[in-house]
């Protein structure tokens, strides 16, 4: 699908814990104002460790955290815009307007001032699709009773 850039950045301020999305839509909103809606040109993710950065909206027990990670995604065709672009969205954290907050500095600390180039980024597809009338038909399945 094109190429990766990751970047790292951490967040331990409760109140912008409290309001990550609305953090997350302004950092994505400024990308969107240089480079357009996320589509054929490029990607951008962000993961949440510390909310849902494993499972994401299927977390079954979602528990408040004193401090996030956010893993910052683009893909594009060419790095060096995958690049760019991961560094706009992974700043912009930092400028966020929220309620109720008069200033923008110190609400993310970068794990580094740099964006990682990662492998290429891809698009899962099914390739081997059998049908079956019962879907164990393809298993064997055993119960064997150990010991007492």
């Amino acid at each position: 699908m094109g190429e990766r850039a990751v970047s790292i950045a951490g967040i331990r301020d409760p109140y912008t814990i409290r309001h990550i999305d609305t953090v997350i839509a302004w950092a994505r909103s400024k990308v969107e104002e240089r480079w357009g809606a996320p589509g054929a040109r490029y990607q951008l993710y962000y993961h949440v460790y510390g909310r849902d950065g494993v499972m994401g909206p299927w977390e079954p027990t979602p528990v408040p955290a004193h401090e996030l990670c956010l893993v910052v995604e683009a893909v594009a065709p060419q790095w060096e815009d995958a690049e760019v672009i991961c560094a706009l969205g992974t700043r912009n954290l930092f400028y966020a307007r929220l309620p109720e907050v008069k200033g923008t500095a110190g609400t993310a600390a970068l794990m580094m001032d740099e964006v990682l180039r990662g492998k290429p980024g891809y698009e899962w597809t099914v390739n081997h699709v059998l049908p079956l009338a019962d879907p164990l038909e393809l298993c064997t399945v055993r119960l064997e009773e150990v010991g007492r």
